[in-house]
């Protein structure tokens, strides 16, 4: 048996994706993101693949040539090719209250890093990833407030609270087909990260100016939370072809991330310089329970051309408990955590996979839609749900295996009633997609 080389030009590409991962990694670290995510954990992500991403988000019960589907262990069994996959995300969001005030905020982040490969083609495949699970990235100003006393020139302060970070996830599994139409997978999950609170006190004239001659003309009180835990995934997947014609086929799956309990610790630090501020008291330990998270999909084909996408992803936060404080969460006390239910509908068109055709039949065009209720209850009984149109289009490439997917995902995010925020968002995704056959059997002479 000889083991086959990649390319040159293949571990050139390979070698600027593992360079260029860190640095985007690194992107997501400002503080540009939903004011929304301030609360909790952060914002919630569930990536699958770049495909799914197009079609609303689901995917649980989708399998595909080009893309190992990171929702559903199951669908890793049916793996022929190697493959590694990244990309990155570029948002865009306005913010807008009920006095009409408006501002707008940029950034950027990693959002999956997948290696996958097949053990037994077909049959068994494995799955190593790295995707983001919730991101904290938000700067909330409060109105200036007035300082009332003996002050020789007229004084206000303001409060600004800042927040970034998150927890990430590394996953590790194995999918299995023990029959034609029948799968099985289980990964194991770490999620870990640093969430991490400021708030930041401004004291100044009400020239604007912050005046030299009051020593508390800044503070700064910094909360930083590290986290760490293990779950696990389990996942089905049952295929049934001519279910309407000769030609189509439907796909059920489900697949669930058990709860789980991640070790906190959390320090505090005080000070006017961000450089230089000092630890007050000692470190505090504590649990946070995260809940189940339950994903139920459909995936029909009508013919080798269209697919079509319904998922519905369900997870009870209202039984969310912690030991340690959160912004919207008080032990012991009142929590604005709610259930969360996601929706989401897809449709996906390829005119032809074969190499030999035009290269225009060979890219795919996607349309998707999901709205989503969230896990936050700010004001009691009022949602900040989301609701989003996505698309984008697949790029074949002069290797085969190997795809381009450009997407594009424009929604909105809560509401002007009540003092919120309602945010309009959109997201621009680039991903690639190599896939090729790393191990081969060579018949010799």
């Amino acid at each position: 048996m000889i083991v086959s080389m990649l390319q040159p030009k293949r571990v050139f590409v390979v070698a600027l994706l593992l360079i260029f991962s860190p640095i985007v990694a690194f992107a997501q670290q400002n503080a540009d993101g939903s004011a929304y995510s301030r609360f909790g954990i952060g914002e919630l992500f569930s990536y699958s693949t770049s495909q799914i991403q197009a079609l609303g988000g689901g995917g649980t019960a989708l399998t595909s040539f080009n893309y190992v589907n990171l929702s559903n262990p199951a669908t890793w069994a049916d793996q022929s090719l190697t493959r590694l996959t990244t990309g990155v995300q570029f948002q865009g969001i306005e913010l807008s209250n009920g006095s009409g005030n408006e501002s707008r905020l940029n950034s950027s982040m990693l959002q999956a890093f997948q290696f996958s490969f097949p053990i037994r083609r077909g049959k068994l495949g494995a799955s190593i990833a790295f995707t983001p699970y919730s991101r904290v990235a938000h700067t909330v100003p409060q109105e200036p407030v007035s300082i009332q006393g003996e002050l020789q020139d007229p004084t206000s302060y303001v409060i600004n609270f800042e927040g970034q970070g998150g927890i990430q996830q590394a996953t590790i599994g194995l999918g299995f087909r023990p029959a034609s139409r029948v799968s099985f997978g289980l990964s194991a999950n770490f999620l870990f990260g640093i969430i991490e609170e400021v708030r930041r006190t401004e004291v100044f004239s009400d020239d604007g100016a912050t005046d030299p001659l009051l020593s508390f003309s800044q503070t700064i009180f910094n909360k930083e939370t590290k986290l760490s835990g293990f779950t696990s995934t389990a996942g089905a997947l049952v295929t049934l072809p001519g279910v309407l014609s000769d030609k189509d086929a439907l796909s059920i799956g489900a697949s669930i991330s058990f709860p789980t309990s991640l070790t906190g610790t959390r320090s505090r630090t005080f000070g006017t310089d961000p450089d230089q501020l000092e630890t007050i008291g000692d470190e505090t330990k504590g649990d946070i329970d995260l809940p189940l998270r339950t994903n139920l999909g459909l995936s029909y084909h009508p013919n080798r051309s269209w697919i079509i996408l319904a998922d519905l992803t369900l997870e009870p936060w209202s039984s969310f408990d912690s030991e340690l404080d959160l912004p919207g969460f008080v032990p012991q006390g009142a929590s604005s955590f709610k259930d969360r239910t996601r929706f989401s509908l897809g449709v996906d068109f390829q005119p032809s996979s074969n190499v030999l055709d035009s290269y225009f039949r060979r890219v795919a065009l996607r349309f998707g839609y999901y709205y989503d209720t969230g896990y936050i209850d700010v004001v009691q009984n009022t949602s900040v749900n989301t609701s989003a149109f996505t698309g984008g289009v697949s790029l074949p490439t002069l290797f085969p295996g190997t795809r381009i997917d450009l997407n594009l995902e424009v929604g909105r995010r809560g509401m002007t009633d009540f003092g919120l925020v309602r945010e309009t968002f959109y997201k621009i995704h680039i991903n690639v997609n190599i896939g090729e056959r790393w191990f081969e059997r060579r018949k010799l002479g």
